[in-house]
């Protein structure tokens, strides 16, 4: 499985090497794992807010699962961060937003290469489908 970052400016292009944002509004980071439309997907998930801390795109679980994790979402759906918003599938998620979001938890161990904005957290959340509240 091949993992990548995407570090996505609302004026510039993707980035080459990933660096820690200077805040929330100038850069989030989304990280994206290498999957198709067709590849099984986990049923994991739950409903959640979606949230940028410190440049790091989270959803904030509202029961049943981690109350806060790094969302790590399916290339398949060319997920990217815009006006404030997850455009995930063509769809757009503002941050702030409810959602429900289908997929497996992990640690990220070496699958997974995070950005520093998103810190070391113990487990990660392989999303491979959101739909709106």
């Amino acid at each position: 499985m091949l993992v990548g970052v995407l570090l996505l400016s609302a004026c510039t292009a993707a980035q080459s090497q990933p660096t820690a944002p200077t805040s929330s509004a100038d850069q989030v980071a989304v990280t994206v794992f290498e999957s198709s439309r067709d590849d099984p997907r986990a049923t994991a998930g739950g409903t959640g807010t979606l949230e940028v801390v410190d440049g790091c795109l989270k959803v904030r679980f509202v029961n049943g699962s981690p109350s806060e994790t790094v969302a790590v979402f399916a290339s398949w759906a060319d997920p990217t961060f815009e006006n404030n918003a997850l455009v995930y599938d063509g769809k757009s998620y503002p941050v702030g937003s409810t959602a429900s979001f289908g997929g497996g938890f992990s640690a990220p161990g070496e699958r997974v290469t995070l950005p520093s904005s998103c810190g070391d957290p113990s487990e990660i959340m392989f999303v491979s489908d959101v739909s709106a509240n």
